[in-house]
C-alpha cells in the first residue's frame, strides 16, 4: 500500500472517530471502537492525538462492569471556531460559533434587492475579520466556514450559478473568499445545508433516506421551496448540481393550485404565499365571517392565530397543506423515503399543519409507500437555525459530513 493511501486511511479514521465523539459526546473509547468498527489500538492512538491537540478532553467515568471504569470523551468548545453564513433571497446573516456551534457573534445584512457578488463577498470577508478580531480569536483557530445560499450552487467549485441576491450568474464565491482565508470553506444551497444538519442533529438522525423540504415565505407572491435528497446516507446533487429545484405549484392565476410550472426562478418552485392565500380566502367570505386578525394577515399573524385555533388561520394553513400535498406525494412515490422533513418558515406552523399535510399527502401516495412513512416538522425552528446549519458545514475539515 502506498504512503498516500495509508495517509488517506489515517485521515478518514480520524474524521470518523472525531465525528462519533462530536455526535455522541460524551462517549467512552470502547463505544467509539464499537460504533466505528475501528480497532481499539487505532482508536486509542487517534484519541490520544485529539487529546494532545486540545479538541477533545476526558470528562468523568462510566459505571464499571468489572475492571477499570471507562473514561468519557467530549468536545472542548473553545478549542476551535467556525463561521456560518446564511444567504437568503435579499438578505444575509453571518455568525461566529465555537466548535459546538454555540453562537458568539452575529451580523445581519438586509439588501432589499439584488446586488453584485463582489459586494456580498466583501461583506463576508470584512465581517469575518472584524468578528474574529473583536472576540480575540486568531484566524488560525478558525477551522472552517459553511455558507448556505438560496439558489443553485456548483458544490465542487463553490460557484453561485444562480441566486436571487447575486446580480451575476456563475459568481466564483469560493475563489474570492480563498484569496483571503486559509481555513476550509464549504458552499452549498440552503436545502442541502438543512438536509445535512437535520440528518446529523435532528429528525433525520441515523436515517439513510430523507426528503428535506425547505420553505421560505415571500410576502408579495410565493412560498419558495427547495428540496434536499439523502439517498443511502449521501446527499444527491445531480449531474449539474441542480437536484431539488422542483416544481410544485404556481400562484399564477392561469395556472391554478397544483399545476406544474417550469419557468426557472419565476414560479417553477412556488406555491402561493400565506399572504396570497389569506387574501384569496378572505375575498370569498362575508364581513361577519371575518375573524379578529383579518386586517393583519401577515405570515407571523396567521401562524400565531392558527396555533391559537383561529378558524380563518386554520383555513389558510389547510389551503397551504393542500397546495403542497401533490408535490410531496409525487416525491414520495418517486423516491420512497423513510421520512419527509419540512423546515424553514413553515416549521413554525406546529402540530395542526403537519396533521393536515399528512392527511392530504396520503391521498397522493401509493399504499406500499405509506408503510412506516413519517412526515414531520424540522427540529430546528429558531431564528438563527439557518446560520447554525451553515456553520455545521465548517466542520467538514474535521469530520465526515
Amino acid at each position: 500500500m502506498s504512503s498516500s493511501s495509508i495517509k488517506m486511511i489515517k485521515e478518514k479514521n480520524k474524521k470518523t472517530i472525531l465525528g462519533l465523539i462530536y455526535k455522541n459526546s460524551p462517549i467512552a473509547r470502547v463505544d467509539v471502537a464499537k460504533k466505528s468498527g475501528i480497532s481499539k489500538v487505532t482508536v486509542t492512538r487517534i484519541v490520544n492525538e485529539l487529546l494532545s491537540e486540545g479538541i477533545i478532553e476526558e470528562s468523568g467515568v462510566d459505571v464499571s462492569t468489572g475492571g477499570r471504569p471507562p473514561v468519557f470523551l467530549k468536545i472542548v468548545p473553545s478549542s476551535r471556531f467556525l463561521f456560518g453564513v446564511d444567504i437568503g433571497a435579499y438578505s444575509m446573516r453571518i455568525g461566529l460559533f465555537d466548535i459546538t456551534r454555540k453562537l458568539i457573534a452575529m451580523k445581519s445584512f438586509d439588501y432589499g434587492e439584488a446586488v453584485s457578488g463582489d459586494e456580498v463577498a466583501g461583506n463576508i470577508i470584512q465581517t469575518m475579520r472584524e468578528m474574529s478580531s473583536e472576540k480575540n480569536i486568531p484566524l488560525k483557530k478558525i477551522i472552517g466556514a459553511g455558507i448556505s445560499v438560496s439558489g443553485i450552487i456548483d458544490y465542487n467549485k463553490g460557484t453561485v450559478l444562480k441566486s436571487y441576491l447575486f446580480k451575476e450568474k456563475h459568481y466564483p464565491l469560493l475563489k474570492k473568499l480563498r484569496e483571503h482565508f486559509e481555513f476550509n470553506i464549504v458552499i452549498d444551497n440552503d436545502a442541502n445545508v438543512g438536509l445535512v444538519y437535520e440528518s446529523w442533529m435532528g429528525k433525520g438522525y441515523d436515517i439513510k433516506n430523507i426528503i428535506f423540504i425547505l420553505t421560505r415565505n415571500y410576502v408579495a407572491k410565493d412560498m419558495g421551496l427547495g428540496v434536499g435528497f439523502l439517498f443511502d446516507g449521501g446527499v444527491y446533487r445531480g449531474f449539474g448540481y441542480c437536484a431539488g429545484e422542483v416544481g410544485v405549484a404556481s400562484s399564477k392565476s392561469d395556472a391554478g393550485i397544483g399545476s406544474i410550472s417550469c419557468d426557472p426562478f419565476s414560479s417553477y418552485e412556488a406555491i402561493p404565499s400565506v399572504e396570497v392565500l389569506a387574501k384569496d380566502i378572505l375575498a370569498g367570505r362575508k364581513q361577519n365571517e371575518q375573524t379578529e386578525f383579518y386586517r393583519d394577515l401577515s405570515f407571523d399573524g396567521v401562524i400565531k392565530a392558527g396555533l391559537n385555533g383561529d378558524t380563518l388561520a386554520l383555513d389558510i394553513i389547510g389551503a397551504l397543506a393542500k397546495s403542497m400535498a401533490p408535490g410531496i406525494g409525487f416525491l414520495v412515490n418517486l423516491l420512497n423515503p423513510e421520512i419527509v422533513v419540512i423546515g424553514g418558515d413553515l416549521a413554525h406552523c406546529g402540530k395542526s399543519f403537519i396533521e393536515l399535510i399528512n392527511r392530504e399527502v396520503i391521498k397522493y401516495i401509493f399504499e406500499m409507500h405509506r408503510v412506516n412513512l413519517k412526515i414531520e416538522i424540522s427540529s430546528f425552528t429558531e431564528d438563527d437555525s439557518g446560520i447554525q446549519a451553515a456553520s455545521f458545514l465548517g466542520l467538514k475539515s474535521l469530520i465526515d459530513i
